[in-house]
């Protein structure tokens, strides 16, 4: 089991997810300029998918290519984070995880994961619970690696990556009764997503 909750390229995650909402997104923009005008009037979903075109490129709905712009991704998809949405943050987190566009920092990449996970984003749910069965960060607390790998097993069932995570925390754990009860009293607010958070 890889840190990631059995991710074994995070690079590939990324751009995987990334490409299934950047393209999945057309409600609010039917060319640039209006998704642009949009994400500047705070709309949460056009903030990250503005973010998501200047990573990457282009934004294969509005048939549009756009010079790839570190500096505009990394904004907007910060703005995006701020507005509430709860992929970006996630996306962020493997931005700095990895060193990609910004300076590697695995603190403020758990910090953007835990803003996800706060927020309904299954995967940076996993990502968390993570650290703290693998104690990356200064985070090892089995009992926190249980309560996020159930919330991420409640909101995505039948997992396979959660599943083996659970299945290797649960072992780990001095208290499953105590554990459980961690979870009813402490993460019942992270249940809802908050928008699209990419867990499809």
């Amino acid at each position: 089991m890889k840190p990631f909750g059995g991710c074994k390229n995070m690079k590939y995650r990324l751009t995987f997810y990334s490409f299934v909402l950047l393209f999945s997104i057309t409600s609010f923009a039917t060319d640039f300029s209006t998704l642009i005008d949009t994400a500047e009037g705070g709309d949460p979903s056009a903030q990250r998918a503005l973010g998501l075109a200047y990573y990457f490129g282009g934004h294969k709905e509005l048939n549009k290519s756009i010079e790839v712009n570190s500096e505009k991704a990394i904004y907007w998809l910060k703005l995006a984070t701020e507005s509430g949405d709860c992929f970006s943050p996630w996306f962020l987190g493997g931005l700095y995880f990895e060193g990609k566009f910004v300076a590697e920092n695995k603190s403020l990449a758990a910090k953007y994961f835990l803003i996800a996970a706060q927020r309904g984003n299954v995967k940076a749910q996993r990502n968390i619970a993570s650290f703290y069965y693998y104690g990356k960060y200064g985070l090892q607390d089995y009992e926190r690696a249980y309560a996020w790998a159930t919330v991420a097993n409640f909101i995505k069932k039948d997992n396979s990556n959660t599943q083996a995570l659970l299945n290797m925390i649960i072992p780990k754990l001095h208290n499953r009764d105590a554990a459980d009860k961690f979870v009813t009293d402490n993460m019942m607010q992270y249940l809802q997503p908050q928008g699209n958070c990419g867990n499809t």
